[in-house]
C-alpha cells in the first residue's frame, strides 16, 4: 500500500480513536515511529492532524455549553402492530429523550486536550466539586470580596444549572 494511502486512513481513522495515536497507528497498521516521522517532514500531514485536534476541541467545547441548557435528542423506533381489521401496519415512535452528559469527562478531554484553550487547571472530583491548582488557589486568594461575591453567584448559578 502506498504511503499517501496509509496517511489517508490513518487521517481517517485518528478522530474515530478519540486522537490516541497508538490505538490509530495500529488499526492503520503502521508503527508510531512512522507517524512521527510523517508528522516531522510532511508538513500537510501535520496541519491535517492539527485540524483534526482542532476540530474535537470545537466539539468540546459546544458540548459544554449545551450543558447549560440541556441536550435533548429524539429516538425513533418502528414497529409492526396489527390492526382490529388483521392487518400489518408499521407505527413510527418519537420518544424525546433528555440527556444529562458526564461534565467530569468532558472536563478532562478539554483539559489534557484544550490547555492552549485555557481548559488547563480546574478538576471536578466524584462529589462533582471542583478541585483548583495552586495557581488559581493564588488567584482566588487576591480578590475583593465583591469579586468574591460574583463568583459565588455564578458557582451558585451553575450548580442550579446542573
Amino acid at each position: 500500500m502506498s504511503t499517501d494511502k496509509l496517511k489517508q486512513i490513518f487521517l481517517e481513522l485518528f478522530p474515530k480513536n478519540a486522537l490516541n495515536v497508538a490505538v490509530t497507528c495500529r488499526k492503520a497498521g503502521i508503527s508510531r515511529t512512522i507517524y512521527y516521522i510523517w508528522m516531522k517532514d510532511d508538513k500537510e500531514f501535520a496541519e491535517k492532524i492539527e485540524e483534526i485536534k482542532e476540530s474535537l476541541i470545537d466539539l468540546g467545547e459546544s458540548t459544554l455549553i449545551k450543558l447549560f441548557t440541556g441536550i435533548k435528542t429524539t429516538q425513533t423506533k418502528t414497529r409492526e402492530v396489527i390492526t382490529p381489521q388483521g392487518k400489518k401496519v408499521k407505527l413510527l415512535e418519537v420518544t424525546e429523550i433528555e440527556h444529562k452528559p458526564d461534565l467530569r469527562a468532558l472536563m478532562e478531554f478539554l483539559r489534557a486536550k484544550a490547555k492552549d484553550r485555557g481548559y488547563g487547571g480546574a478538576i471536578i472530583d466524584e462529589g462533582n466539586k471542583v478541585q483548583l491548582t495552586e495557581e488559581e488557589m493564588q488567584r482566588l486568594m487576591k480578590l475583593n470580596i465583591n469579586e468574591l461575591m460574583i463568583l459565588a453567584k455564578l458557582t451558585e448559578r451553575v450548580n442550579v444549572a446542573s
